[in-house]
């Protein structure tokens, strides 16, 4: 598998203009031999299909319809096929709308920020080093990735922008952060036509859910939080393993799901709140305070880590 390590980088956080504000070391972060791993999206998908390979997988497909009762559940989806399964697990995203069906008074939280996200190539003064820059009201992240390439986010504060369409979107990622210090100048300016980016505003679940009974929610779809701690799919993973284990302990699915969402509720709810929140402060118009507190306080992202490697799973 090729991947890249971050063990023995750090986090580095600095001004827009390229100023130093702080910085910490990932090692000794968490336990030894489970170091940090930034991997494409496509080589996450071979390796959670490589251990499935006795399962059927259909691409392309959605459900189109449910309904659940004390058998199971029955399944529909949009190619016409019918299942029946003892339990139906909704992973489908912070989107998601199995969760719509189950929870229609639930909508998003807007965390009144709209963002970019793209892969490129690596830029000259990066080298395993993530580093977040921050703006008066707006923040880009450069993190380095396999191949030469880099993980690229920017968000700004701005309560309006609903959607962008291409062209449109990279003149204003150009725009927005023209202003920043080299390498993100570097990036923006040599970023290829090619390059696909996924832009939107920020939306949380404001509250976990996790549905229970024969149908269960996992994933962004049941905690969709902010982006700051990195834990979109890792608490997705963890869902899973802990699923796991807990329907490997007794042959009563509702024990099982009711100790699963026992064991869950604290450790997700306490990722979405430090996210969340965090995320907002970053891009606070209060420029001078926030900065203070970095340098007194060190990155927040490492901050973070270390409370929650902290916790019991």
């Amino acid at each position: 598998m090729r991947r890249q390590s971050l063990q023995g980088s750090e986090m580095v956080y600095r001004k827009s203009c390229g100023g130093l504000l702080c910085r910490e070391s990932f090692d000794n972060l968490h336990q030894a031999g489970t170091p940090f791993l930034a991997l494409p999206h496509h080589d996450l998908h071979q390796i959670l299909e490589r251990k499935v390979r006795q399962v059927p997988v259909h691409r392309g497909c959605t459900i189109q319809q449910f309904q659940l009762d004390s058998r199971g559940v029955d399944v529909v989806l949009n190619n016409g096929e019918k299942w029946h399964g003892d339990l139906l697990l909704a992973c489908d995203g912070i989107h998601s709308q199995i969760r719509q069906t189950i929870y229609p008074d639930i909508t998003l939280s807007d965390l009144g920020l709209f963002c970019w996200r793209f892969i490129t190539e690596k830029p000259e003064g990066i080298q395993t080093d993530p580093q977040l820059f921050f703006g008066r009201n707006s923040a880009f992240l450069i993190y380095p990735m396999i191949n030469n390439r880099v993980y690229c986010y920017g968000h700004i504060a701005d309560s309006c922008t609903k959607s962008l369409p291409d062209d449109k979107a990279r003149e204003e990622l150009q725009s927005r952060f023209d202003g920043y210090y080299s390498p993100v100048r570097s990036v923006l300016t040599n970023l290829p036509p090619s390059i696909r980016l996924i832009c939107g505003r920020m939306q949380v679940m404001p509250k976990s859910v996790w549905g229970g009974e024969r149908a269960l929610i996992l994933g962004d779809a049941a905690h969709g939080c902010g982006p700051i701690l990195q834990q979109g799919v890792a608490q997705g993973l963890e869902d899973a393993s802990l699923l796991t284990e807990e329907l490997n302990k007794t042959e009563d699915l509702n024990q099982a799901l009711h100790s699963f969402i026992f064991r869950r509720s604290a450790r997700v709810n306490w990722v979405g709140n430090y996210s969340n929140t965090k995320l907002k402060d970053l891009s606070s118009t209060e420029e001078i305070s926030r900065n203070e507190s970095l340098k007194q306080n060190g990155p927040i992202h490492t901050c973070g880590w270390k409370q929650l490697f902290a916790m019991p799973l």
